[in-house]
């Protein structure tokens, strides 16, 4: 697993899906949009300093096809999620 941020402040966490091993790539959006506030690994502080990390949940975002997966579905993935550590 591998933890970014980019330069506008979206969270980026790179890892495997544990059901069907393909690569899952996920964004989290740090600025909550009009809150004037912050979330997630990258809210600053007072100090300036970041947060912990927190738990995020991640869904399989493989986008390989996966029997018994409707053609309509709005999913990318094989439908496994976990929590992970960012």
């Amino acid at each position: 697993m591998s933890v970014s941020e980019t330069v506008d402040g979206t969270l980026v966490v790179r890892t495997v899906c544990p059901r069907c091993l393909g690569l899952t790539v996920q964004r989290f959006a740090d600025v909550v949009p009009g809150s004037g506030g912050y979330k997630g690994a990258g809210n600053r502080g007072a100090a300036g300093q970041p947060d912990e990390p927190r738990a995020r949940t991640i869904i399989c975002g493989c986008g390989m096809p996966h029997n018994g997966r409707p053609d309509q579905s709005m999913e990318h993935g094989c439908g496994t999620y976990w929590k992970v550590m960012a």
